[in-house]
């Protein structure tokens, strides 16, 4: 068994080195039938292989996640804060990966019309009382059920990584496809010069686990500029107030970051405004 290099959070302290190892291999394990697939086969295999994962993992932590309310209010709070500065009531919004939709729930009244994506059926049935502005949408999770330029803003949150870079693509493709001249897209994903931020940094240095590819932001910046993307922002808050970082600042310290340690990086993001300018997260527009 490996050892574990670096602390696990605080909500793992129930489970054994040994359930945490098992958890790794089965990440590897289930990761890899996605990296060796084709794309047709691999588009229709997302959701068998994460069924396939949580079914073989019974103390997963994701199980008990749910239960914690302190937990799911830190994370929606999260969101929250990064949304509403810049939303509008004429906004038709779009969140991709809705889960449980509590967060498509708190931003209805926020926007004109929401619509929450899920490609799992057991989260939607779960969900029977929704605001009148809202609809959950069943999809295959890159064929995205809108006409073309209709869309205002559309969000996903720790998604991407998870995608293989060709279905990222495609995705992405989909989502420049559906958004209006002048719409939105916030991407909010790990960035690689922090990672891994699968279970398998927890074991090593490299993603090897269900992050299929991790981005830095100019790599994500990039990526989304050669699909069409003309503008581009990296948000941060201070004070509940959204503030962007100019783009040679934001590019001055990732490529400092990308020619030192990790340890050195970590080291660094002890201090609050470099911690700020670091971890933005970036908002292209159409």
């Amino acid at each position: 068994m490996k050892e574990i290099i670096k602390k696990v959070p605080d909500f793992w302290n129930y489970l054994t080195d040994e359930q945490i190892y098992k958890m790794y291999e089965s990440e590897i394990k289930q990761s890899n039938r996605l990296r060796i697939s084709d794309s047709e086969k691999r588009k229709s295999l997302y959701e068998e292989v994460y069924e396939d994962y949580y079914s073989e993992l019974p103390f997963h932590p994701a199980f008990k996640v749910k239960n914690n309310n302190e937990i799911q209010k830190f994370r929606l709070d999260f969101q929250l804060n990064k949304l509403i500065p810049i939303l509008n009531k004429h906004q038709v919004f779009v969140e991709v990966g809705a889960g449980d939709c509590a967060l498509s729930k708190q931003l209805s009244s926020h926007v004109s019309k929401i619509y929450a994506l899920e490609i799992s059926e057991t989260y939607a049935s779960q969900n029977n009382e929704l605001p009148s502005n809202m609809e959950i949408i069943i999809f295959d999770g890159f064929n995205f059920p809108f006409e073309p330029n209709s869309i205002d803003f559309i969000y996903s949150n720790q998604l991407i990584e998870h995608l293989h870079s060709d279905d990222a693509l495609d995705q992405l493709k989909s989502i420049f496809n559906c958004l209006k001249k002048g719409g939105k897209h916030m991407c909010i994903t790990p960035n690689r010069l922090l990672g891994p931020g699968d279970i398998s940094g927890y074991f090593g240095n490299e993603a090897i686990g269900f992050h299929l590819k991790e981005y830095t932001d100019l790599e994500l910046r990039s990526t989304l500029k050669s699909i069409g993307f003309k503008k581009f922002k990296f948000q941060t808050i201070i004070k509940g107030k959204s503030i962007y970082i100019p783009f040679f600042i934001k590019w001055s310290i990732e490529k400092y970051f990308s020619k030192i340690s990790k340890k050195k990086r970590e080291k660094l993001l002890n201090y609050r405004i470099i911690n700020l300018i670091f971890n933005t997260v970036i908002i292209a527009e159409k």
